[in-house]
């Protein structure tokens, strides 16, 4: 009777929940349970134990904590650290490698704040993205080392929203560490719009509108964010720009004024691609919108758009030499503008040629003239190996643009275009860049040396000299039930018209020439993936560069003056 009495009131009354344990800083790592050792023996710096499994680390302490047992499950590790491959040592030395090579490409991060301890305890992701790409970049061994890890990291989703994992989603944008199969498997524009997504759920395109946001962060902090946020629009409108689509822009302008303000090199770098990609997309809505050249005004957008990025540079190069700009920086800015001039010259080719314009001759010079430009450019202030290996993706996209413009020159259709064009000089020029680009390459799976193989593949095919044509013969001496029984016996001879010896011609290649002229089979065994937007290659619209008839029609058909 007791006891039942003692249980109705348990259950009328329950005990109060006891009060929540205080979290208190969280001690410093035991040295024996939390100095991780690496494969070749050494221990972690006590600056990075903390993060060597997981973020949930450094933000809820070490696990011998007691807060782990008395008030925090313990959290499931967010993806393995990248020091468990390599030390701190090494993990330092790419960190330099990043800062000295790749930054200048990418400026998102404040240096001053950026230091590998500094970002290893604020998030794995970011720290993992540096020191893969540093590592593809200038450290072969270490590549190796990494490759698989390198895979999982591109291909996982970081649970976390922050900016770091922001700037983490731009690095692997702007360096795409492992090349797919197909254009299919190509994840960039996935990538991109992760970065931009998850840069709003944080609302980093809000703080630059927020007055006492700008009043209250530290500068440092507010440029970081303008950086961050910048660099996320230039990289979605160029991809939005090759691929065709509509880039998600926004109002861009109070972020470009914060940085102009700032003062420095990185800031001013930032400030001037994003008003560069701003102009670029506009440029592209205006040509698309033209109903496919038809409109009298297309003329007068050539025109516009040519002076206005030739302002653009002028602008930009006279603010990075106030900001006491590296060499570099000019010629990044030099090869964006021949870059976009030679988009500008596609289009303006392609209305001349439909409308048969007394400006094609004109049109026609300066297309060539702005492909030579874009590669004698880069060979000339880029091509050093210390400047090419820390150059994104795009640079060599934009490298292999300018070559595949030039070769295009020589397509049938352009033979009687004058001036006519030097092939000696387009096939060195191409050959110039093919060069250029297998030089910057780290492995053969890198993607400066697949650019370069299908430049060099190109040039092959266009340089090719061709089979003597035979002239056709008397039907009356022609032994027609022999040609009729060849042809049947062999299904890869043509039916008509019948040549000279039809009956013992080979279709086989001669020796030394390639056999595979179809261009779906010279990809598959090249190992190569079509050609097309990864490639850069449709931001323009003369030729259809993004078709397959287009490429199709580069390798099998030959060059003007050729029977």
């Amino acid at each position: 009777m007791r006891g039942k009495t003692r249980k109705r009131k348990a259950d009328a009354q329950p005990a109060p929940p006891p009060p929540p344990i205080a979290r208190a800083p969280s001690p410093r790592p035991s040295p024996k349970r939390h100095k991780l050792a690496d494969e070749r023996g050494g221990t972690l710096k006590p600056e990075y134990a903390m993060w060597h499994r997981s973020s949930a680390l450094a933000r809820y302490g070490p696990r011998n904590s007691a807060i782990w047992q008395d008030q925090s499950p313990e959290p499931e590790d967010e993806a393995p650290h990248i020091l468990s491959l390599i030390n701190v040592h090494e993990a330092e030395q790419l960190f330099d490698l990043y800062h000295r090579h790749l930054h200048p490409h990418l400026p998102v991060l404040d240096l001053a704040h950026s230091a590998p301890s500094a970002v290893a305890r604020r998030n794995n992701f970011l720290f993992n993205a540096i020191c893969c790409v540093a590592a593809r970049a200038f450290n072969v061994v270490l590549w190796e080392r990494l490759r698989e890890f390198a895979q999982y990291e591109m291909e996982r989703l970081p649970k976390e929203k922050s900016i770091d994992v922001v700037q983490g989603h731009l690095v692997y944008t702007a360096w795409n560490l492992l090349r797919p199969d197909s254009f299919e498997r190509d994840v960039t524009w996935l990538r991109v719009g992760l970065a931009t997504r998850t840069a709003q759920d944080i609302n980093l395109h809000r703080v630059a509108h927020l007055p006492q946001a700008r009043a209250g962060l530290p500068g440092w902090m507010l440029r970081a964010i303008a950086r961050t946020w910048l660099m996320a629009a230039v990289l979605d409108g160029t991809l939005s720009a090759q691929l065709g689509k509509t880039a998600a822009l926004g109002d861009l302008g109070m972020y470009i004024s914060i940085l102009k303000e700032g003062g420095s090199a990185d800031d001013a770098l930032v400030a001037a691609l994003a008003e560069w990609v701003l102009l670029l997309t506009r440029a592209m809505e205006s040509f698309r919108a033209d109903t496919e050249g038809r409109s009298a005004a297309a003329p007068r957008l050539v025109g516009v758009y040519r002076t206005q990025f030739r302002a653009w540079r002028a602008d930009a190069e006279d603010a990075a030499r106030r900001a006491a700009a590296q060499p570099a920086m000019l010629a990044t800015l030099a090869l964006y503008d021949n870059y976009a001039q030679l988009v500008v010259q596609s289009f303006a080719l392609e209305r001349a040629l439909e409308r048969g314009t007394v400006t094609l001759a004109a049109e026609w010079a300066e297309y060539q003239h702005a492909a030579v430009r874009l590669i004698e450019g880069f060979g000339a202030d880029l091509s050093a190996p210390n400047l090419t290996r820390g150059c994104p993706d795009f640079v060599f996209t934009a490298v292999t643009y300018g070559a595949v413009s030039l070769l295009q020159a020589l397509e049938p259709r352009l033979a009687t275009l004058e001036p006519a064009p030097d092939r000696d000089a387009i096939f060195a020029l191409a050959r110039q860049a093919a060069d250029m680009l297998a030089r910057a390459a780290v492995t053969a799976d890198h993607v400066p040396a697949s650019q370069s193989m299908f430049i060099s593949r190109l040039i092959q095919v266009r340089s090719r000299q061709p089979r003597q044509a035979q002239p056709m013969f008397d039907f009356g001496e022609m032994d027609f039930e022999a040609f009729g029984l060849s042809v049947a016996a062999d299904d890869t001879m043509s039916m008509w018209p019948p040549l000279p010896n039809q009956n013992s011609r080979s279709t086989s290649p001669p020796p030394g020439e390639d056999a595979p002229t179809d261009l779906a089979t010279w990809v598959a065994q090249s190992n190569l993936a079509l050609p097309g937007p990864a490639l850069g290659l449709g931001i323009g619209s003369f030729g259809g560069m993004l078709s397959h008839d287009f490429w199709q029609g580069v390798l099998t058909s030959p060059p003007p003056g050729m029977v």
